[in-house]
């Protein structure tokens, strides 16, 4: 089951957070999870996991970037 959240912070090339769109704890993300570049803000869609410390995300894909606006 995939599921939507916000980047809450990425360090390039190495982990971040992710907080879920729905209630529940951050998940964390490797970058050998993630498809495409992701920075702070970004909407991404992920398949949650849970690994030996707690939630994970992988299969992580950009959604939204938090560059793009709405206008």
């Amino acid at each position: 089951m995939r599921a939507q959240g916000k980047v809450k912070w990425f360090k390039k090339g190495v982990y971040g957070f992710i907080e879920p769109m729905e209630e529940g704890p951050d998940l964390f993300v490797h970058s050998s999870q993630v498809t495409e570049a992701i920075s702070e803000g970004d909407t991404v869609e992920y398949e949650p996991d849970v690994g030996p410390k707690g939630p994970i995300a992988t299969n992580v894909k950009l959604i939204k970037s938090d560059s793009e606006k709405d206008y």
